[in-house]
Order: C-alpha cells, then sequence, then structure tokens
C-alpha cells in the first residue's frame, strides 16, 4: 500500500492489483530503454487450465519414457495472431 499507493481493498483478485502496480512502476522508470522492454513484453490474450495436473508420457521423455503406457503430450497454443481487428 505505502509503495505504490494502491488500496488492495479496492480490487477483486491480486492479478488486477498487480497488474495496476506493474503500471505504476512503468510510470516511475526513467530509463525509456527499461520502459520500451516491458512495453514489448506485454501480451494480450487467455490463459486456460483444464486439468489441475498434467502428466506426459512420449518418445521425447528419454529414460522417463514409458512403452507399457500409451502416449500423451501437452500442447500450448496462441490464438493471438490469428485474431484480427475488423
Amino acid at each position: 500500500m505505502n509503495s505504490y499507493k494502491l488500496d488492495p481493498a479496492w480490487y477483486y483478485t491480486s492479478p488486477g492489483l498487480a497488474w495496476d502496480a506493474m503500471l505504476k512502476m512503468i510510470e516511475l522508470l526513467s530509463d525509456y530503454e527499461m520502459v520500451l522492454m516491458i512495453n514489448h513484453g506485454i501480451r494480450e490474450g487467455i490463459s486456460t487450465i483444464w486439468n489441475r495436473y498434467g502428466k506426459v508420457n512420449n518418445k521425447y521423455m528419454g529414460e522417463s519414457f514409458d512403452n507399457s503406457k500409451p502416449s500423451s503430450f501437452i500442447i500450448r497454443s496462441s490464438m493471438s495472431t490469428t485474431c484480427m481487428d475488423g
């Protein structure tokens, strides 16, 4: 509260508070290169986790691969580049 002058009682979630704290930090930066680095790192999108725990079993795991079990993978996909404003 003292560092960023933000009241946590006004936020529904801690990520919202963290986002506003980050925006306040950007305002305090005096080095233009640092501001550009942070601005280029911001990405839009939605993150979803369907399961609480995921376990993989595939040939790329090396010694941990179990031939007796079916192969499974974890897929990361990004839709931000396919969605465009019309």
